[in-house]
């Protein structure tokens, strides 16, 4: 079948032998035009009794195919009285074959009658009253004939009746001329029915108005009626998924639909189909194990191979009563006394009045759609409760077996009571003018109008008519006509009515065009009654009641109380407690199918486990409030807390990022305050309405002076002519006085409603309460499909539904399997496969449901089945669904079993609910005991559903959705365990090191005491220096005393002040020893070691208070002394010139250093800072590489860079520019057009030893610093200690070439940057500190891995001339303190992003992710996917609008918490030429992916979309809660 695209939606083949079966059904232009009017049998056809065999003579528990073949248009017709049908069954036949016969002649004249010798020119407007064209207003002439419209009857001129339409359609032999007008009425309708409707076999757009709200997105929700629904000219049963999501956010937008939306198209759709393009394979049957799907029949004695004695074995045997029923009776009331609660009702005074009336509603009304095809699932749809505030103070109801209604007969006059009264229902009016903006002349109206309504009436009251309803006004002429006739008139009736008593009475409503046409279906009423009631202020309301009808068709009940407010929760809560009962029903029903039952065994159920919950021994009030919320209607039903809500959940860091509270929750103390608010609220009406009446009878009562006196004789003509001039301005002012008076009141009553509204408790926006039960009859998933064949790429979806059960969006389970899964003919229009050849997923919280249908191929012949106890589901001799289950781990199945009717109807959400959230239940299998298998029924079983060759199977797989994190916005370094004993074996070896070098220096003093002696004083003044550096040292020994925290404890934290000192003292005790080392060997013999004893000595005299550590430093040393020509060592004081003894030099021996020789100890510490070592890095081959972090934390401690810092920051003082982090300058261009922003704002440092020369630039070094202020907590002294010690690191899966270093402590990583990222880094540093600035004090988001400094580092080696310059950036490591089991590089592309698996860490990319959708699945939390959209979202369009793209998520899987890690790297590339040439050359090579490198924008867009599918969410039940009904 042709279709059209309408929109996004995506048409697919309709269900045909639906549309057949239903043809006649149809509704659509009068009414059905033609179809409605006719019984629409064949005409061989014989007529028979609407008959439904019982389940036991069927032997299913469902009616046989007899049923189904009679047409609803009979069975409408059974109550009906046999002297209304004018039509004789001759001329009956298919509403498909009378349109056929429109444009076919073919044998059948034979049936056809004349047209002249009907009843239809009895209805002609007779010749002499009409003078001129209905049509045209031309007078008529003997040249202008007369012609009368076949249809309507009116007279035309020739121009305008010259239009003919087949007779065949109405059952007369030959062509029949029409008007223009009619013509065009029957074209349309033709136009609209080429397009098949399948039968409407469900209530998409039929339910309650207080279970039709629903949701999505990501705020403010509408109540939305069902007429909004959209429609798509077919079977709403078989909407798309997708059309389901565009109606939720049509409802999310607030937009709230009066008319529905015709589209174009009429095929339905499951899901919404991206593309079509792709060319597929025709459809081949899977063939699968037969022990895998089919069910196990119980074993019994060989009899005939009987139909119905088959299925009487596979029936599954039932349950007692009450043991499901008292369960679910008990949850039931335990819910309604939670209710009485929160709406502040009195339960004394209301439950005897409430709960039996639920009950006798629940079991009078019926829902049939199998029978009915007009039957909606929802039995609210049929249930109309009426609002009575009367004087009693006690409660009362009264069901009417009808409908009852406000509103008034035409005439006093009309009959008030009718018994069997036979009535007709008409949509529009009764009025002379056709088309009301026609314009016309007084004249013809005048001679025609009362002929023509004497027609319309007498067209009516020919059916013998007693009571007609009609939707829009009805002329008075004809109304009076009818109060003649003794027909009782309603008019202005409600289209929502008018359905309620079409449905009550069996009467079908017919627009008068239609009535013109065809006898109407007359409906039958056994009593119809005019009721007066007198309400609470004591006015009288009429009530019109439709009583005695058939109750299982709908009901109405009259609900009286004398307070507003519990009138209004009552109703509210009698709604609920019907459908929850009738939901209570069908479930009973489903779980005794299988003799499902609550278990008390220990729970081995992993989802079981989950959706349990963990009993919290810290619990807070939501935590209490939820264990008195009763939010289900069935007892084996049970959700965990939101996570956020856990103690746990509690201290995640996200909640700072949501708005408080998370779940909104109102107590028993909130409902008292909006009781005594609604109250109040309607005290103050009732005072201001009883004003209002005082007020108008004061008006009333001023009337002149004249009117007032009763005793006049005598008027004086003076008074009379006053008042005959003044008397209208009385009038109209008394008129204008009451008019402002009322506005004035309703202004007032509006302003108490809008007050009261702005501090009631809310159910909308942030103050939703989530513990509203009414909110949680509905179940959120997330859906997708995909092909068996391709699981990497979904067909459609992921999408978020929210089904509210038995709502617009709700589907009944038998209609879904039967349409949906169970139906080759439903096909993707993606792959043009049938969804059988499909797999579809819904995800829920811990449960993920996989669907898939399969063909049971094995042929079915009597030497394969011998004993007939195949399920005559797969031999085809039935068209029922049977269900069964089959337990995988004990390989058994359960006793199939038809699906009865009760089942059939339950709500397929509400399936998914049980499948998703049940409790931990049994169910006995065929073949073993029950004890045997204790596998739950609802989470560890498969669910099969066959009907002919397919099969259908729920399989329920766990799911532990993880927490997302993100790279932290607040920095840190994690405090390690040092153990104290390492912290004194430092000391200790720094005291053997001190004992060693010292030895060594007095072992040869004491060698050459002897000669030493003999040299004036040189013994002496060495051993005084030698005495002198052991005291220093010694006292830094004590300044490195261990306290009783080293004694006592075992381990200290890393960043322990004392153990930080410690280590500092350690550094500065080896530095001092290697000072001491350098002087002695740079001292040849024993002379220059005296010289330089003595110097020292000065020294000591000059400043006395200089500190042991600065005494051996070169430039002190050198300041004290000089050589000689000679190139002595000589003293620069004034001893100098004093005679010495001829000293004999005496070679020194050389002290060998025990220190680390890779360490530069020549390089001098910071006196007022931390000591920093600079490194070298030796390689597998030994040679040396300067260790980057060391040079860079050195720089950062010296004191050249302080100094450099404090000019740089007082340049900016004096140019007035402020220091801060904010972008001042944010008018002017940035990224990619923009200057580099670095002026004056760059510290270059410079130093060397022996062995090297360093240079470090420091890139926006005050920047930087106030940014590590703002987000690294630990302070600058320890950044500068992270990197002091760095290594190579050598990460997977890069393809720039750069260089990459880590600190020791891995909180720190070092990238090489290129010119082109430090270039963009320099015009895009200010919007980078600004953005990060405002995340932290604004509380945004971000994923950006954090950049804590940029540096150029150069290094030459002085020994070997070894150099390089490098530009690097120091970002932190995402992965700190984290094992990461599985890491993906994910650019959003599909294009080259492949990486193999074999690597011992590989880093995968967008391909290895998305290569295995649907078993490996990445599901994360709800609040965690709405912190990761905002995150990707602020991020990627902060970078676009830099002109930046390229970037990469960065994303792991924690092996020890499952958590995924996130963040961004990568982001310094801006869309320069070479990267839009690169584009471009990639754009045209003829792949079906788009290239990495795209546009900024597009790379935006492109990202967020693939990240959003890389990582969907589970959603459980307290998902889009503030977007569902209240």
């Amino acid at each position: 079948m042709g279709s059209k695209r309408n929109g996004d939606f995506t048409e697919f083949p309709s269900i045909i032998d639906e549309d057949e079966a239903n043809a006649a059904n149809q509704p659509g232009f009068i009414g059905g035009i033609f179809g409605r009017f006719f019984k629409t049998e064949s005409p061989n056809v014989i007529a028979a009794p609407n008959v439904r065999i019982p389940p036991e003579e069927n032997g299913n528990g469902a009616e046989t195919d007899l049923v189904s073949e009679i047409s609803p248009a009979r069975r409408s017709n059974d109550s009906q009285d046999p002297d209304n049908v004018s039509i004789n069954s001759e001329q009956r036949r298919k509403l498909s074959q009378k349109l056929s016969s429109l444009f076919k002649t073919g044998s059948r004249d034979s049936e056809l009658i004349d047209y002249d010798r009907s009843e239809f020119k009895r209805y002609w407007m007779p010749d002499s009253t009409v003078k001129e064209c209905y049509e045209c207003h031309e007078k008529f002439s003997a040249f202008r004939r007369k012609h009368h419209c076949r249809l309507c009857g009116q007279i035309f001129c020739g121009k305008c009746s010259n239009h003919t339409i087949n007779g065949a359609s109405l059952g007369y032999a030959g062509l029949l001329r029409v008007c223009g007008y009619c013509e065009r009425n029957v074209d349309r309708y033709l136009n609209l029915h080429q397009l098949k409707t399948p039968r409407r076999d469900t209530s998409t757009s039929n339910t309650g108005p207080d279970y039709t709200n629903s949701v999505p997105g990501s705020s403010g929700i509408s109540t939305v009626s069902d007429d909004a629904f959209p429609r798509v000219g077919a079977d709403p049963n078989l909407l798309s998924i997708q059309q389901l999501h565009d109606y939720q956010q049509i409802i999310k937008d607030a937009k709230v639909i009066d008319e529905p939306k015709v589209a174009d198209e009429n095929e339905p759709e499951w899901v919404r189909n991206i593309s079509s393009s792709t060319k597929t394979d025709e459809f081949k049957s899977v063939e699968c194990a037969a022990f895998e799907i089919q069910p196990c029949i119980a074993e019994e004695k060989k009899v005939e191979k009987s139909k119905s004695f088959i299925l009487d074995t596979l029936l599954a045997p039932q349950l007692k009563d009450g043991d499901l029923h008292d369960i679910f009776e008990q949850k039931m009331e335990k819910m309604l006394d939670y209710l009485f609660i929160r709406e502040q009702m009195d339960k004394n005074k209301w439950f005897t009045t409430l709960w039996p009336l639920s009950k006798e509603i629940a079991s009078t009304v019926k829902i049939d759609m199998r029978n009915r095809t007009e039957d909606a699932m929802n039995i609210l749809k049929y249930v109309h409760i009426k609002k009575l505030l009367v004087a009693d103070d006690e409660p009362d109801y009264e069901v009417i077996d009808g409908v009852a209604c406000s509103k008034t007969l035409a005439h006093t006059e009309m009959p008030k009571h009718v018994e069997n009264a036979s009535v007709m229902i008409l949509s529009g009016g009764i009025e002379y003018e056709r088309e009301p903006q026609k314009l016309s002349s007084i004249d013809p109206i005048i001679e025609q109008e009362t002929e023509y309504l004497k027609n319309q009436v007498e067209r009516i009251t020919s059916r013998r008519v007693t009571l007609l309803l009609v939707e829009d006004s009805v002329a008075k002429l004809a109304s009076e006509m009818f109060l003649t006739a003794q027909v009782a008139l309603i008019t202005n009736v409600k289209k929502s009515v008018l359905e309620r008593i079409a449905r009550s009475t069996k009467a079908t409503v017919t627009s008068l065009m239609d009535a013109q046409m065809h006898p109407a279906v007359v409906g039958f009423c056994p009593k119809f009654k005019e009721r007066i009631v007198i309400t609470k202020e004591g006015q009288k309301k009429t009530i019109l009641l439709f009583d005695d009808c058939d109750a299982d068709r709908g009901v109405s009940v009259l609900l009286r109380a004398s307070s507003r407010r519990e009138l209004r929760a009552a109703k509210r809560l009698l709604k609920f407690l019907v459908l929850s009962r009738y939901s209570s029903n069908l479930e009973i029903a489903f779980l005794k199918m299988f003799e499902t039952k609550p278990s008390t065994s220990p729970v081995t159920c992993q989802i079981c486990l989950y959706n349990s919950g963990k009993k919290y021994e810290e619990s807070n009030a939501f935590l209490y409030e939820l264990n008195k919320a009763q939010l289900s209607n069935s007892p084996l039903i049970h959700f965990p807390p939101p996570y956020l809500e856990t103690p746990i959940g509690r201290s995640c860091y996200l909640l700072d990022y949501f708005k408080k509270p998370t779940s909104h929750f109102f107590t028993e103390e909130d409902f008292i305050i909006r009781r005594e608010e609604e109250e109040k609220l309607e005290q103050k009406i009732k005072e201001l309405k009883d004003v209002l009446k005082r007020e108008e009878e004061k008006i009333e009562s001023f009337k002149s002076a004249v009117m007032k006196k009763n005793d006049v004789t005598e008027a004086d003509p003076n008074v009379l002519v006053q008042f005959r001039a003044r008397g209208g301005l009385l009038f109209q002012t008394r008129r204008q006085k009451k008019l402002e008076l009322v506005q004035k009141i309703r202004r007032q009553i509006k302003q108490l409603q809008l007050d009261h509204s702005s501090i009631s408790l809310g159910m909308k926006g942030p103050n939703y309460d989530v513990l509203n039960p009414y909110s949680h009859q509905r179940v959120a998933f997330l859906y997708s499909s995909f092909p068996k064949k391709s699981v990497s790429s979904p067909c459609s979806g992921p999408w978020l539904v929210v089904w509210q059960f038995y709502s617009a969006q709700d589907r009944t389970l038998g209609t879904f399997l039967a349409n949906f899964c169970l139906n080759e003919s439903y096909k993707c229009k993606t792959c043009n496969k049938s969804m059988i050849e499909h797999q579809r997923k819904f995800v829920h919280k811990h449960a993920r449901i996989e669907i898939t249908t399969q063909i049971f191929v094995k042929p079915v012949s009597s030497d394969e089945n011998p004993d007939g106890l195949l399920p005559p589901s797969f031999s085809g001799e039935n068209d029922g669904i049977l269900a069964w289950r089959r337990c995988p781990t004990c390989k058994s199945n359960s006793i199939a079993s038809l699906i009865p009717s009760t089942v059939w109807h339950m709500s397929f959400a509400k399936f998914i609910d049980y499948l998703a959230n049940g409790i931990y239940c049994t169910s006995p299998l065929a073949g073993i005991n029950s004890s045997e298998c204790d596998h739950c029924t609802l989470h560890e079983q498969h669910h099969f559903f066959s009907r002919k060759n397919y099969t259908t199977c729920f399989k329920v797989i766990p799911v532990q959705p993880r927490h997302v994190l993100f790279a932290p916005i607040i920095c840190s370094i994690e405090a390690m365990k040092i153990k104290c004993l390492s912290v004194t074996a430092k000391r200790v070896e720094a005291l053997k090191l001190a004992e060693t070098i010292f030895t060594e220096a007095s072992t040869f003093l004491k060698e050459h005491e002897n000669f030493l002696r003999n040299s004036n004083d040189a013994f002496e003044i060495i051993s005084s220096f030698l005495g002198e550096k052991k005291h220093i040292f010694d006292e830094m020994v004590i300044d490195f005393a261990l306290n009783e925290k080293f004694i006592k404890n075992e381990v200290i934290d890393s960043k322990d002040k004392d153990y930080l000192k410690a280590m500092d003292l350690f550094a500065k005790c080896r530095q001092f020893l290697f000072n001491f080392i350098r002087k002695w060997n740079e001292c040849k013999t024993t002379q220059e070691l005296v010289q330089l004893a003595r110097k020292r000595a000065n020294s000591a005299i000059v400043s006395a208070n200089v500190s042991s550590v600065n005494l051996l430093e070169p430039a002190y040393v050198e300041d004290l002394s000089f050589r000689d020509s000679t190139g002595n060592l000589r003293l620069a004081s004034s001893d100098s010139n004093l005679p010495l003894r001829e000293l004999k030099d005496i070679p020194l021996s050389q002290i060998s250093i025990p220190l680390p020789k890779n360490y530069h100890w020549e390089l001098e510490f910071n006196d007022d800072g931390i000591p920093v070592i600079v490194k070298d890095m030796l390689d597998h081959k030994g040679n040396t590489h300067p260790d980057i972090g060391s040079i860079i934390a050195y720089a950062l401690s010296c004191k050249s860079y302080y100094r450099k810092k404090k000019q740089l920051r007082e340049y900016l003082c004096d140019q007035g520019e402020p220091l801060t982090l904010r972008n001042v300058a944010c008018e002017n261009a940035s990224g990619l057009h923009s200057s580099p922003k670095d002026t004056h704002a760059n510290i270059e440092i410079e130093f060397d030893d022996s062995r090297a020369h360093y240079y470090v630039k420091i890139y926006f070094a005050e920047h930087f610093d106030l940014l590590r202020k703002a987000i690294f907590i630990d302070g600058e002294d320890q950044f500068i200690r992270s990197l002091g010690t760095s290594g190579s690191w050598y990460p997977e899966g890069g393809k720039s070439g750069a260089s990459f270093f880590r600190t020791q402590d891995e909180r720190f990583i070092f990238k090489q940057m290129s010119s082109i990222e430090l270039e963009c880094f320099r015009k895009c540093a200010p919007n980078y500190f600004d953005y990060i600035y405002t995340a932290v004090t604004e509380k945004k988001l971000t994923a950006l891995c954090k950049i804590y400094g940029v540096y150029q580092v150069a290094y030459r080696n002085k020994q070997d001339n070894q150099e390089f310059k490098m530009d690097l950036l120091v970002m932190e490591f995402l992965f700190y303190r984290r094992k990461v089991k599985q890491l993906w590089d994910l650019k959003g592309s599909l294009r080259n992003r492949y990486a193999s698996p074999k690597a011992s860490a590989p880093v995968l990319l967008d391909e290895n992710l998305v290569q295995d959708l649907w078993g490996n699945q990445i599901y994360i939390h709800t609040h965690s996917k709405a912190a990761l959209n905002q995150a990707m979202a602020n991020d990627s369009h902060f970078l676009t609008s830099l002109d930046i793209m390229d970037y990469s998520l960065l994303a792991g899987v924690s092996e020890d918490t499952d958590e995924v890690m996130i963040g961004i790297v990568d982001y310094m590339r801006t869309f320069t030429l070479d990267k839009k040439l690169e584009s471009f050359v990639k754009t045209a090579l003829p792949t079906p992916h788009l290239p990495t490198i795209v546009s900024p924008a597009a790379y935006c867009r492109r990202f967020c979309e693939a990240i959003d599918v890389y990582f969907p969410f589970s959603p459980d039940q307290w998902t889009e809660l503030n977007n569902s009904s209240s």
